[in-house]
């Protein structure tokens, strides 16, 4: 009867363990395939697809304030009048 719970318990705690092992792998797997699709993106990021994401997300509206690079400028611009 004790030999059975030993025998049991030992099965019980192979299998945990094997279960521990096929997450790990599964958990791997999916990092590396993330990484890879990340990696994929990135190179297919160029400057040139940037400036077309920028203009597809543009809403059109004129910036109303203009800011000179390292100068400590910053104009405000008036508002145009539309007809």
């Amino acid at each position: 009867m004790a030999e059975n719970r030993r025998q049991v318990a030992v099965a019980e705690a192979e299998r945990k363990i094997a279960e521990a092992r096929g997450d790990s792998a599964q958990a791997v797997i999916q990092a590396a395939g993330r990484a890879e699709a990340i990696k994929r993106e990135q190179l297919s990021l160029t400057p040139l697809y940037i400036d077309y994401i920028k203009v597809q997300k543009w809403s059109g509206q004129v910036p109303t304030t203009v800011a000179g690079a390292n100068s400590g400028f910053i104009m405000q611009l008036p508002k145009g009048t539309r007809e």
